[in-house]
């Protein structure tokens, strides 16, 4: 039940994303990954999610966000929810990487969550 709720309130998180992209100086790569992100827990959801499709999301935001590492700084950290805009150095690294690691976090549960299912799964009757 929690997992549930949890999912239908990222649906609408993930869906948020990929709306506030337009404004980014590249916002497609962000919208296609964000867009993934709804498009994995809307099929959570429908009870229609392949744990397969979940991992390739999960690999693809996983060694994203191991590529932002090296820009990341203390003090973008420190300064990424001071204004909307990213005067500060690693501020737009900070928030990149962190966006990234809600998608990998996410995507990660509901494909452990679907693999571990597919295994209670009933033998098809042949």
């Amino acid at each position: 039940m929690i997992l549930r709720v949890a999912n239908y309130l990222m649906i609408v998180l993930f869906l948020l994303a990929v709306v506030v992209q337009y404004n980014d100086t590249n916002p497609f790569r962000w919208m296609l990954i964000y867009g993934a992100a709804s498009l994995v827990s809307i099929l959570f959801a429908l009870k229609k999610l392949n744990w397969i499709a979940a991992s390739s999301v999960l690999l693809i935001t996983g060694v994203w966000a191991l590529m932002k590492i090296p820009h990341l700084t203390g003090n973008g950290f420190r300064h990424m929810l001071d204004e909307v805009q990213m005067n500060q150095a690693g501020v737009e690294a900070a928030r990149e990487f962190l966006g990234l690691l809600i998608i990998f976090v996410w995507v990660g549960v509901l494909a452990i969550s679907t693999y571990r299912k597919k295994d209670k799964a009933p033998p098809i009757a042949e």
